[in-house]
């Protein structure tokens, strides 16, 4: 894939999502692990609505795994939900699917432990986005932190983009920077072919140097390294000539 394809495929990743990435883990890996960071609602232009903080786990089966999720339209609160998720007067919640559109999401890290939501074990479920309201942290929900005035604006927001992508959206959890590192890579790789050809400008005797590195000669580190490169160069056209006379030859050398 080329530079620009690669650079397309984050334009487009971040055109139509909710981009969540991570500034800090907690406990890492244990049940009571949660990830701390910041969310962006994107519009479908690329436009940037706002920028909110957010915490995911920390309530006894860590966080959810990175990837690509699906968040659906605006939900009622039950009265069970009204504490975890309400912040000042404003709750609600909208709920995270997998990538297929179901509720389970996958997690072998945690389907081994047992909780309220989960008597069982077993896969993700009941998975959210809503207000980080009573004690800091979720079960595995994206709890966004913030007054009564922040949970509105991004509650707002969020139903608008829904809305506008028939009802529901997109979210890229905390894998933008791996999208956006990726479509970066091309462009250091490049450096070492210009700093290959740098000895062949004129004035800086590259042939000379390539040839002349026996005694008597000191040269610096950058000086030396391209010479291989052209005799590697001088051996490779050699074989492929001596390959292509004895493919029209017919004879064995």
């Amino acid at each position: 894939m080329e530079s620009k394809d690669l650079v397309t495929c984050y334009r487009l990743v971040r055109e139509n999502s909710i981009i969540a990435n991570t500034n800090s883990i907690s406990r890492q890996e244990s049940p009571g692990a949660m990830k701390q960071g910041t969310l962006q609602l994107v519009s479908p232009t690329g436009e940037v609505l706002g920028t909110y903080n957010f915490r995911n786990g920390g309530g006894g089966r860590g966080y959810i795994p990175q990837g690509n999720y699906i968040v659906g339209p605006e939900e009622p609160l039950t009265d069970k939900d009204r504490r975890a998720m309400t912040v000042g007067r404003s709750g609600w919640k909208f709920r995270i699917l997998n990538s297929s559109g179901g509720r389970l999401i996958p997690d072998p890290r945690v389907e081994h432990i047992r909780t309220s939501g989960n008597p069982q074990g077993g896969p993700r479920d009941g998975i959210l986005i809503h207000p980080d309201g009573g004690g800091p942290g979720t079960n595995g929900c994206i709890g966004i932190v913030g007054d009564e005035k922040t949970q509105e604006d991004f509650r707002n927001k969020l139903n608008a983009l829904i809305k506008q992508n028939g009802g529901k959206y997109s979210l890229n959890f905390d894998t933008g920077k791996s999208v956006q590192a990726t479509a970066a890579l091309p462009q250091p790789s490049s450096q070492p072919d210009s700093a290959a050809q740098e000895p062949t400008t004129p004035g800086q005797g590259a042939t000379p140097q390539g040839i002349q590195t026996t005694k008597g000669l000191r040269l610096d580190t950058p000086r030396v390294q391209p010479a291989p490169t052209q005799t590697s160069n001088k051996i490779n056209t050699y074989k492929q000539f001596v390959q292509t006379r004895k493919q029209l030859s017919g004879r064995g050398y």
